[in-house]
């Protein structure tokens, strides 16, 4: 996003500009599902906005133009939007996680929320899924990292890093995670096993 309040899409082969979505207000999140029929982009002032995006090929010419509307707005979140994620195997079902430690799964076709819970008291940053997308992983400046089942948004526990943390990644064996703090060159692996 940009501050002329844009998103755009690009075709990474080709660099070619596939279109622009207007209006975005200043998106400072995104995420494309895996299937590539959504993206969802999230800020502070307009909230959680999902967008249908429309299908390409590689063969396919597009030329670049205005995307559509927001297919949909989700609220519920009572502070900026400042992750978000889809989970692995499917289109329909989105994480989002906000500046007040909240994080919800939502689907996007509905609006429906699966579960809505509170596990952090500071500023969510980040948002990692297991690859069998059966945990959610949650970086927060509480100086730790959550760790959420999936299916019921029930906390499996949490790994202490003893500074505030502005993002994690999970391993693709799902077994470690390496977080990065908001302070200067702290890169740190979590020596925990997760399981």
């Amino acid at each position: 996003s940009a501050a002329d309040q844009t998103v755009r899409l690009w075709n990474v082969a080709t660099g070619g500009e596939l279109l622009t979505l207007q209006e975005t207000g200043t998106a400072a999140v995104l995420a494309i599902a895996p299937d590539d029929r959504w993206l969802a982009t999230g800020d502070a002032e307009t909230g959680l906005r999902v967008y249908a995006l429309p299908v390409h090929t590689a063969d396919s010419a597009v030329s670049p133009g205005t995307g559509p509307e927001p297919y949909r707005l989700l609220s519920g979140h009572h502070g900026a939007v400042t992750a978000v994620a889809f989970l692995p195997g499917t289109s329909s079902l989105l994480i989002s996680a906000d500046a007040n430690g909240r994080c919800r799964l939502q689907q996007v076709e509905t609006g429906e929320v699966q579960w809505d819970v509170r596990h952090h008291t500071g500023r969510i940053t980040a948002i990692a899924v297991s690859p069998d997308g059966q945990r959610i992983y949650t970086a927060s400046h509480d100086h730790t990292v959550g760790i959420i089942m999936a299916e019921t948004g029930a906390e499996l526990g949490t790994l202490p890093v003893g500074q505030p943390i502005s993002s994690v990644i999970v391993s693709p064996d799902g077994q470690q995670a390496v977080t990065i703090s908001t302070l200067p060159g702290a890169v740190s692996p979590l020596a925990a096993r997760v399981t």
